[in-house]
């Protein structure tokens, strides 16, 4: 099921702020490589980042990304290459539908 962009998401993705930053930074696979900026300060990836880039990805889905949320060997592929910027909490969700 495709979970509409809420208005906070919208407002984020015109602005491009810091949400919108660290949500393509996951979809690339290069959170790694942007964590020293200012959008930055939580050094690691949360829930709501990739929440949020689940949510860029289901509706913008030409958006050319590193990982398929709703493939499962695409979810571990991820967690493997950025195992060192997420939390127990982060690879749980990430796991979860497939459980």
């Amino acid at each position: 099921m495709v979970e509409r962009l809420s208005a906070a998401d919208l407002r984020s993705l015109i602005e491009q702020d810091y949400r919108l930053k660290r949500a393509i930074g996951i979809l690339r696979g290069s959170f790694a490589d942007q964590a020293g900026s200012e959008a930055f300060q939580v050094p690691q990836i949360t829930v709501a980042d990739l929440a949020y880039a689940k949510r860029l990805k289901q509706n913008l889905p030409d958006l050319s990304t590193q990982i398929e949320f709703d493939e499962y060997e695409s979810v571990q592929a991820y967690i493997q290459r950025q195992q060192s910027w997420l939390t127990g909490q982060d690879i749980a969700w990430l796991r979860a539908p497939f459980e």
